[in-house]
């Protein structure tokens, strides 16, 4: 096994190099977790990426109500910087575990320098579904950004990303609509099937939306099975139709891969993500 990965107990917070070590440490020195010592494989599981600093966030809660609900797992992980001497997941995998997801882990990946990287690398490695992580609020010249990490996963995850903005405040037991939003182009449209898979895994209504200027009104032509709502603002609509009934996803897709971070998502995509009540699900170029 490579040595790029450090596993840390949840349970008293000791790091060892490989996973072995932190079985045979687990079986020694603290009762058995029958979530960790279900036999046979591990189900596959929603990477959680969560800052060394403060660690709890409303995106672990999201991640436990997705993967109960779709028999995912929960990886909750952090890549600290080189001079943090450790990091603590103890609360985080507590608060997932609460959830009752079906398997959980954590684990502080080794002390990097770039942390974007590390999340893409080791969702790549370990087959993840998706990756699920909170974004930060408004810059200080206030302009909406996703912060350097979660803009960093979005430009090279191989998987959809779910961007848990800072309204979020609280979600469900269950996520019952997947709300796809649809413009007519090429790009929006590769949301609908990453959309449309994830509602039929879940069992959720799936819902084709999409947002017209209001003085289209009289005469835009509502296409079949899509819901048309009309404002002059689509990120305010959107924002809007999601709500905060806390059983929402909306799903969006990402522009092409940006060399500058805040051109990674749009210009309405980052305003949805900033002031929606609800998570936001973005399908980046590569997944």
């Amino acid at each position: 096994m490579a040595t790029d990965t450090i596993h840390q107990c949840p349970q008293c917070e000791l790091r060892f190099a490989y996973r072995t070590e932190l079985d045979d440490h687990r079986r020694a020195d603290h009762e058995p977790d029958v979530r960790d010592d279900v036999p046979g494989p591990k189900p596959a599981a929603i990477v959680v990426p969560v800052d060394p600093f403060r660690p709890l966030t409303m995106a672990v809660s999201v991640a436990a109500v997705l993967a109960r609900q779709a028999g995912l797992g929960v990886d909750i992980v952090t890549a600290p910087p080189y001079w943090l001497p450790h990091a603590d997941l103890t609360s985080c995998v507590a608060e997932a575990r609460g959830a009752d997801a079906p398997w959980v882990g954590g684990e502080v990946l080794a002390a990097t320098s770039d942390p974007a990287a590390a999340v893409v690398d080791h969702a790549r490695r370990h087959g993840a579904p998706m990756v699920c992580m909170a974004t930060r609020d408004r810059s200080p010249l206030g302009e909406v950004v996703l912060g350097s990490v979660s803009a960093g996963v979005v430009r090279s995850s191989p998987v959809p990303v779910l961007l848990v903005g800072p309204r979020v405040e609280s979600f469900g037991p269950r996520v019952e609509r997947i709300v796809a939003c649809l413009d007519g182009s090429e790009i929006a449209a590769r949301a609908l099937p990453v959309a449309a898979d994830l509602a039929a895994q879940i069992a959720a209504e799936l819902v084709r939306l999409r947002v017209a200027a209001s003085d289209e009104a009289a005469t835009f032509p509502a296409p079949v099975q899509v819901e048309v709502v009309y404002d002059d603002s689509p990120a305010r609509a959107l924002a809007r139709y999601g709500g905060d009934r806390g059983d929402t996803i909306i799903a969006m897709a990402t522009r092409a891969r940006g060399a500058i971070r805040r051109l990674v998502l749009g210009s309405v995509s980052r305003a949805v993500v900033h002031h929606a009540a609800c998570p936001v699900l973005v399908v980046p170029v590569g997944a």
